[in-house]
């Protein structure tokens, strides 16, 4: 492609999108396997058990979780598609994530709780989701319109009127 000569590459932007939406896509897919592996093999139950024994502790987490997985998806849609409601969308996501993660962080440090492999894998989540929540937010300051010069003046008077002359 070239325009007035010049040859132009890809677009940046849209290259970061892309990459950002793969995140969330592969985290929304991840989610899914996550708890497909909780439920049904007792090694992955083992390490994201809050209380040895009682599923039903770690299964409270699958509906706020759902949610999570949903927003991942229609987040990584959004972005990818550069819609106008992406940031807060992929910040209500990160927002789901990081939540979760700061409960499991304080539940590892007070108690003696199996929950450590879980911890790790949040802690990763958290800081993959913080990043793509930051590269979205720029993305959408540099597509915003420039913000006014706060020297600049605002207001104008308006023209002197000119005088009339009766007859």
């Amino acid at each position: 492609m070239s325009e007035g000569g010049a040859t132009t590459g890809p677009d940046p932007a849209a290259s970061a999108r892309a990459i950002y939406a793969a995140y969330l896509a592969m985290q929304a897919l991840g989610g899914v396997v996550l708890w497909v592996l909780i439920d049904n093999t007792a090694f992955v139950r083992s390490g994201f058990e809050l209380v040895s024994g009682r599923h039903a502790v770690t299964d409270a987490f699958f509906p706020a979780d759902l949610v999570v997985i949903v927003a991942s998806a229609v987040s990584s849609y959004a972005v990818r598609e550069a819609k106008d409601w992406a940031l807060p969308l992929v910040a209500f996501t990160a927002g789901g994530v990081i939540y979760p993660t700061t409960y499991l962080l304080a539940w590892v440090a007070f108690t003696d709780g199996p929950a450590r492999p879980a911890l790790g894998v949040m802690l990763v989540v958290s800081m993959l989701t913080g990043w793509a929540l930051f590269g979205v937010w720029r993305l959408d300051r540099l597509a915003a319109p420039p913000r006014p010069d706060p020297a600049a003046k605002v207001w104008d008077p308006p023209p002197a009127v000119p005088e009339w002359d009766d007859p």
